[in-house]
């Protein structure tokens, strides 16, 4: 909410840091999530969106992620949209391929995103994201593309929505994401340096451990 370069925001990328530093992840694998961030969302909503992003948008965003790679010790970020996009494509091309591991993720995901709607039964949520995930995506993870008559009429609600957004009267006030209800589930509020995963290795320790830091190794990652 405060920014990356507030306490709270730089908590944050070390708390990220910390989780990624755990694993041995390649610069190029970095590379490519970074990219993912970058570039989908603009063609998310240039699909299904009520209106494309304004090119100042587009490279607020750019900055943004650029910012925050570095905060995470990514080296080579590409410097356009475009570059950021031509990175992606290429590493999908390049890497994408079925693994089990992968595979188990994603459906993991899949369940969680159905939770987020609890009134939407789970297999027709599972069948609107498979409709709309591409194609090359749902190869890679094995998934059954749905029948191309419902990947078309997923397709087709999502854009009338955004037809009947566009007429709606306009939002006078933001909405952050501490309003989501995901995020009021944490009722008493929460700490940043608490979230996350703490896996074997990780050199934090949760907070309710009382014992000595001196043997903890340095972050591979750091926030400069």
């Amino acid at each position: 909410t405060d920014g990356m370069e507030s306490a709270s925001g730089r908590e944050a990328v070390r708390r990220m840091n910390d989780m990624h530093g755990s694993y041995a992840i390649s610069d190029d694998d970095m590379r490519y999530v970074l990219s993912t961030f970058v570039v989908m969302p603009s063609r998310w909503i240039e699909s299904y969106g009520w209106r494309a992003d304004t090119d100042a948008e587009q490279l607020a965003n750019v900055r943004y992620y650029q910012r925050l790679g570095r905060l995470m010790g990514i080296r080579n970020i590409p410097s356009t949209f475009s570059e950021f996009a031509d990175l992606m494509n290429s590493y999908e091309r390049d890497h994408f391929g079925q693994d089990a591991s992968a595979k188990a993720v994603a459906e993991a995901t899949l369940h969680l995103f159905g939770s987020f709607y609890p009134w939407v039964p789970r297999r027709l949520m599972r069948v609107v994201s498979l409709s709309i995930m591409d194609p090359h995506l749902c190869a890679a993870f094995g998934f059954r593309r749905p029948a191309a008559a419902v990947v078309n009429a997923s397709r087709a609600a999502l854009k009338l929505r955004a037809k009947v957004v566009r007429w709606l009267p306009a939002r006078r006030s933001p909405k952050h994401g501490r309003d989501l209800r995901e995020v009021k589930s944490y009722g008493g509020g929460y700490r940043v340096e608490d979230l996350g995963t703490f896996p074997a290795g990780c050199p934090i320790i949760p907070v309710d451990e009382d014992r000595d830091r001196s043997d903890i190794p340095k972050r591979r990652r750091h926030v400069d």
